[in-house]
């Protein structure tokens, strides 16, 4: 279907959404510690290995994106979500999968116990992790693009949403997500991240642009950055956006002005198509040239550290307690990054 057939179509939400919380038992259980998820106390490790079929099949050979926190990693396997337990990270372990969404899941996001997922033409969709080896789809939302991005910030969700641009949604509803402003963006809304009340939208051969969000009914751009190669992916840490620009590798923009944005450094990698920034480095998956380890700690000279080639196509990376969960066309790596010089597999 066209994305002009599915502007024409009303938002919905789904049933599923209502069940869980017309049944009382919601879909945020206020019994359990924030940022933590559960599983159901009454299945060993054996039910675990013996679950049914969603839970322990291998995942179609597309792996978009990866989230990760001290305990689990939360995969875009295909059109699927996957929870995977990495609590010891030298042995990962599949917990469970979410049941086919309509497309493929591009990006995923969690807050606590749930996961907001961007899912293509499907828009998106909501995912309760109250167990983890069995996370249900508990909304979807149609959203007017193609959804391929998203990030949270209070009780808002944030969609790059392709030509459709940048679309809000308030996801506070017991009733389900709802969109609640949207703004156009020139290009393609392809990643979004949102830091304090600015929207920083990479928008592919258009740059980045930054919108004003503190009334997320009425967000509106207040500057732009024009990238050297198509902008892939934004990470905002302080003062300072790292762009993934494609061939033009990682570019370090000083943001504080956002009406001004202006390149203070870059690092000519041969590929930039997703980013993580932490601790004074950018970890940048560069699709065939593998994961790229960035010193950044003087945003205008970063510096080449490392460049570990992965076991397939790099496509998304997220750095947790020392490691880097990165997202192959062959699933799920994770390398040692402790020594960021030193990169080395500990599993896959």
């Amino acid at each position: 279907m066209s994305h002009q057939d599915r502007s024409r179509k009303p938002c919905r939400t789904s049933l599923v959404f209502g069940l869980l919380v017309a049944a009382g038992v919601g879909w945020l259980p206020a019994d359990v510690g924030a940022g933590k998820t559960a599983t159901r106390s009454t299945r060993t490790s054996e039910d675990i290995r013996q679950a049914p079929a969603h839970a322990t099949q291998a995942p179609p050979n597309r792996f978009e994106a990866v989230v990760a926190n001290d305990t689990y990693v939360y995969l875009a396997a295909g059109s699927r979500v996957a929870v995977i337990d990495v609590s010891n990270s030298l042995r990962p372990t599949i917990l469970g999968q979410t049941e086919p969404l309509p497309d493929v899941v591009r990006d995923v996001r969690v807050d606590g116990r749930v996961a907001y997922v961007a899912a293509g033409d499907a828009g998106l969709s909501v995912v309760d992790l109250w167990y983890a080896d069995s996370p249900v789809v508990a909304a979807m939302l149609e959203t007017p693009g193609y959804a391929t991005g998203v990030d949270i910030a209070g009780s808002h969700v944030y969609v790059a949403d392709g030509q459709a641009g940048l679309q809000i949604v308030d996801a506070s509803s017991s009733t389900g997500p709802s969109r609640v402003g949207s703004a156009s963006t020139p290009g393609r809304a392809r990643a979004v991240r949102v830091a304090g009340r600015y929207a920083y939208v990479a928008t592919e051969e258009e740059g980045v642009r930054i919108l004003d969000v503190p009334d997320p009914t009425s967000p509106f751009e207040i500057g732009a950055y024009t990238t050297a190669g198509d902008a892939n992916d934004v990470s905002v840490v302080g003062s300072y956006a790292y762009v993934a620009e494609g061939g033009a590798g990682l570019g370090v923009v000083d943001i504080s002005d956002p009406t001004a944005p202006s390149r203070v450094g870059r690092s000519a990698v041969p590929y930039a198509r997703s980013l993580y920034v932490s601790d004074g480095f950018a970890y940048v998956a560069g699709e065939r040239s593998g994961l790229w380890i960035i010193d950044v700690s003087d945003p205008a000279v970063p510096v080449i550290v490392s460049h570990f080639r992965t076991t397939a196509s790099a496509n998304d990376v997220y750095v947790v307690r020392g490691y880097a969960f990165v997202a192959t066309r062959a699933g799920l790596q994770v390398v040692d990054v402790s020594n960021p010089a030193l990169p080395t597999t500990v599993a896959n």
